[in-house]
């Protein structure tokens, strides 16, 4: 299982460069994707899914030419989009076996088999004759999940599969990638660096189409150690004076009062103290760094 990406790029009307010579590889795991609107993620994921062509350049999954072999490729994949349309008159039994039956599950007894493990993953077996449109969002979005599972594929590609879901029901998400990284490489695309702190094994930063940074988190965060700051307010909440280059990242509030968090080569001030390395410093520091400066 896997996917090899090799100088993709893609060009709307000729004149918008949504990717930009994209080279990277995953094999197992988690592979999250991190970037604004407009950094070409979304892009990525749908010429992945065969449902876009590239403009040069190719990705490869599990060996398959996008280009060439998509009915190969759409057998091994499950894709759930940000926006999935899901029948709200249907139970959430029905919505299964009717994706099964697209997903060319034939077989009775199989399809049966793989929906009841399908709600059995999601915690959704008490629920299987409730109507969709009377679900919470976080209990439509485990369907959605349990729906882009049943052909059990070696790729699954998710995007913004936590977003408006309160933190029990992200919670119980991230552990549900977790688990099932173990069969397969997710390609998770989120705004939320916490759900790539949580179960990425790779990650990949897309600014403007370009790729920011590829590798492992820990590498990233590696890059970043003796470099983060962190700065006490003052009582009265007006700003320390720092030092020019210090790069602003995050403002806590901690028992010893606000804590002013950041980026900085050198302290920031005399009473500055050094910090663990997050992935939001880093994601935060990444998007300042001159265009083509790959951290890998």
């Amino acid at each position: 299982m896997g996917i090899e990406v090799q100088d993709l790029c893609k060009v709307y009307d000729n004149r918008v460069r949504a990717l930009d010579h994209v080279h990277l590889e995953a094999e197992a795991g988690v592979l999250g994707l991190l970037g604004p609107n407009g950094s070409g993620k979304t892009t990525l994921m749908s010429i992945t899914a065969t449902l876009l062509e590239p403009t040069t350049g190719t990705v490869r999954v599990d060996g398959l030419d996008v280009r060439k072999q998509k009915p190969e490729i759409r057998r091994r994949i499950g894709y759930l989009p940000q926006d999935v349309g899901l029948y709200p008159n249907l139970t959430v039994y029905e919505t299964l076996d009717y994706m099964a039956l697209l997903y060319n599950l034939d077989d009775p007894k199989d399809r049966k088999q793989r929906i009841e493990r399908s709600l059995e993953r999601l915690n959704l077996t008490r629920l299987v004759d409730r109507q969709v449109q009377t679900l919470s969002g976080g209990l439509r979005q485990r369907v959605a999940l349990a729906q882009a599972v049943l052909s059990q594929p070696s790729l699954l590609i998710v995007d913004e599969p936590t977003a408006g879901l309160d933190p029990e029901e992200r919670i119980r998400v991230r552990s549900f990638f977790a688990d099932l990284a173990r069969e397969c490489l997710i390609v998770l695309s989120t705004h939320i660096v916490a759900d790539i702190e949580a179960v990425a094994s790779s990650l990949a930063v897309l600014r403007f189409g370009k790729l920011r940074y590829f590798g492992t988190p820990e590498k990233l965060l590696q890059s970043l150690q003796g470099r983060v700051w962190m700065v006490a307010m003052p009582p009265g909440g007006e700003r320390p004076q720092l030092g020019e280059g210090f790069l602003e990242t995050g403002l806590y509030r901690e028992p010893a009062g606000i804590q002013l968090r950041g980026v900085s080569d050198s302290a920031p001030c005399v009473d500055a103290q050094v910090a663990v390395p997050n992935l939001e410093d880093a994601y935060v520091w990444l998007m300042t760094r001159e265009e083509g400066a790959v951290v890998a």
